[in-house]
C-alpha cells in the first residue's frame, strides 16, 4: 500500500476536524440511545468492516489465503522488524509469578502514581514474556506442514499485527532509557534510540502521552512505556477490511497481558486514551498508515507484590 502519509493526514483533517466540532444537544439525546447518528465516521467503520450472511468474498479471501503458498512461505520466513539496530538480550524469565490469576484480576486497577524505583533486567524480561513472549508452538488443524509460534493473547489467524514498541525512563542492570523494540519470537530487543539526556527524553514523551496536561498521570515516577502499533497489511492481507477490527481487539488483549503481568510484578500501570499520535509515530519511525500507534499505556513500580 502506497499512500502518501501526509496528504492523507490533510485530507482528514479537512473531512473531520473533532476540535472544531461542538457537542450539539440532539448528540447528548442520542446518547442515551444504542444507535448511530447520521453520517457518523464510526458508523460508516462498524458498517464496512462487518461479516453478512450473504458476502461470500470473506470467506473466499479467507480460503484463498489459507491455502496459497506464497502466503505461508511470507509467514514462515518472516523476520522481525529492525535487525539492523543494536540487539539487547535478556535474561530468562521468572520460572513463575508469585500472584495468581485471581489475585492479579481482582487487584488490578489504573494507577497513575509510581514508586519511581528502576526497572531491572529480570522484571522486564519476565513482564514482556508473560504478557506478549512465544511459549508454545502450534500446528494450525489442516496445516500440518506450517507450524506457527503462538503468543499468550488471541490474535485473527494468528498473523499478530501489533508491534510493541516501549520507552524505557528508568532503569538498571546494564539497561539504559530510551526507545526499544520487542522481538517476542527470540525474546530479545532491539534498541531504536539512545538519548543524550534522560531529562529530555522524559520530558519528550510526556509531551507526546499527555497532550492537554490534564492527566495527573505522574510521568516522572514512571519507568515503562508501551505504545503498541499495527501493521494492518499483516491483518488485512487475509481478512480485508475486517481486519482492522481484529487489530483493536488484539491491541486491548495485548494491553490487558501487560497490566496484569505488572501487577503480579509489584507493578501498576493506566491505559492511556488521549496523544498525540502523528507525533507518536514520527518518534516511533513509522508513517502513520501502513503501520501506525493504536494503543498507550504508562507503567511504574508500585511496591506491591514483587
Amino acid at each position: 500500500m502506497d499512500v502518501d502519509s501526509s496528504s492523507l493526514h490533510a485530507l482528514r483533517s479537512q473531512l473531520y476536524n473533532p476540535v472544531d466540532t461542538p457537542i450539539a444537544h440532539e448528540e447528548l439525546d442520542l446518547f442515551r440511545k444504542k444507535e448511530f447518528g447520521d453520517a457518523d465516521v464510526a458508523e460508516l467503520f462498524h458498517e464496512n468492516t462487518k461479516i453478512t450472511l450473504n458476502d461470500a468474498r470473506f470467506a473466499r479471501r479467507v480460503h484463498k489465503f489459507n491455502n496459497d503458498e506464497t502466503s505461508w512461505t511470507v509467514l514462515e520466513h518472516f523476520r522481525p522488524d529492525y535487525e539492523n539496530r543494536e540487539p539487547v538480550e535478556l535474561p530468562d524469565p521468572a520460572e513463575s509469578l508469585s500472584t495468581d490469576l485471581s489475585t492479579a484480576l481482582s487487584q488490578r486497577e489504573s494507577v497513575r502514581v509510581f514508586e519511581g524505583g528502576e526497572l531491572s533486567r529480570q522484571q522486564l524480561s519476565t513482564l514482556l514474556w508473560y504478557s506478549s513472549g512465544t511459549p508454545r508452538t502450534q500446528v494450525l488443524s489442516g496445516e500440518a506442514d506450517h507450524p506457527v509460534e503462538r503468543r499468550p493473547y488471541p490474535s485473527g489467524g494468528g498473523l499478530y499485527p501489533v508491534e510493541l514498541y516501549f520507552a524505557l525512563t528508568s532503569a538498571g542492570e546494564g539497561l539504559s532509557e530510551g526507545l526499544y523494540y520487542y522481538v517476542p519470537g527470540e525474546h530479545e530487543l532491539r534498541r531504536l534510540r539512545r538519548p543524550a539526556s534522560a531529562g529530555d527524553f522524559l520530558e519528550e514523551l510526556t509531551g507526546l502521552l499527555d497532550p492537554h496536561d490534564e492527566t495527573a498521570i505522574d510521568f516522572e515516577g514512571a519507568n515503562f512505556v508501551p505504545m503498541l502499533t499495527a501493521a494492518f497489511w499483516r491483518s488485512k492481507a487475509k481478512y480485508g477490511p475486517r481486519g482492522y477490527r481484529f487489530v483493536l481487539q488484539e491491541s486491548g488483549h495485548l494491553l490487558q497481558n501487560l497490566l496484569l503481568v505488572a501487577e503480579a510484578l509489584g507493578m501498576g500501570g493506566v491505559p492511556l486514551g488521549a496523544y498525540r499520535e502523528d507525533e507518536i509515530n514520527e518518534f516511533l519511525g513509522v508513517d502513520g498508515v501502513n503501520e501506525a500507534l493504536v494503543y498507550a499505556g504508562v507503567f511504574g513500580t508500585t511496591g506491591g507484590n514483587a
